[in-house]
């Protein structure tokens, strides 16, 4: 595969794939019947079998066999849950059920990231490192490391792990280290659309949350 061709590889198929996957978490509350759709037609949209044919070819069967297994298992998963949950209200949902669609939800989170990592690691092998200009390259990829102490302590308001890890990040890394929006992309190694994403998605579940009176009247507006 010539370098031009990864490239194109990488950001017409890869990343927007990864993407559509963060956006369907970021929208996954309150649940919606038969969501699987929005993520069938994302990989039907942003072809990823002809992603699994691109790596069957270019890498090995076994490699592409680990690729399509690690992007479509979450989505099968989620086909089988809403089946066997149609007939259920998500309010009424025991708790066993919540917990499973919130794993299934976080099997889609590290689908997503497994294919970011994927399209960095093409990247990089073709000698070109995708990464932000100035000051913002020394800190790709570096997650929550090197922060230092919170300037607010929020951990009360998602400690019933109402997030998704990648909602909880953002959540902290804005609220509770204060920093912003494009540092928490490049510490992430996403979109700042998506940050924002992120953040209105944990919004919204800690305004649900308050409605059904798990947590203080404050507002997600009153956060700092």
């Amino acid at each position: 595969m010539t370098k031009q061709k990864a490239w194109d590889f990488v950001d017409e198929i890869l990343v927007p794939l990864a993407e559509a996957f963060e956006k369907f978490n970021g929208d996954a509350y309150p649940p919606v019947f038969y969501s699987h759709l929005k993520l069938d037609d994302a990989l039907r949209r942003h072809n990823f079998e002809t992603a699994r044919r691109i790596f069957e070819y270019f890498k090995s069967p076994a490699f592409a066999h680990a690729f399509e297994r690690a992007v479509e298992a979450p989505v099968v998963r989620l086909r089988k849950f809403e089946t066997k949950t149609r007939r259920m209200h998500p309010d009424n949902w025991p708790d066993g059920i919540a917990h499973e669609y919130a794993e299934i939800l976080y099997g889609i989170e590290q689908a997503a990231d497994y294919m970011r990592q994927l399209a960095w690691m093409i990247k990089s092998n073709r000698g070109e490192m995708a990464r932000s200009k100035g000051s913002r390259s020394n800190l790709y990829g570096k997650g929550l490391d090197g922060l230092g102490n919170k300037k607010t302590e929020l951990s009360g308001w998602y400690a019933d792990n109402i997030f998704t890890p990648r909602q909880r990040d953002c959540f902290s890394l804005r609220y509770e280290y204060g920093l912003p929006l494009d540092e928490i992309a490049a510490r992430l190694k996403i979109r700042g659309q998506t940050v924002e994403e992120h953040i209105e998605a944990a919004n919204r579940k800690i305004r649900n949350a308050q409605s059904k009176g798990k947590l203080p009247k404050m507002g997600a507006d009153e956060i700092p």
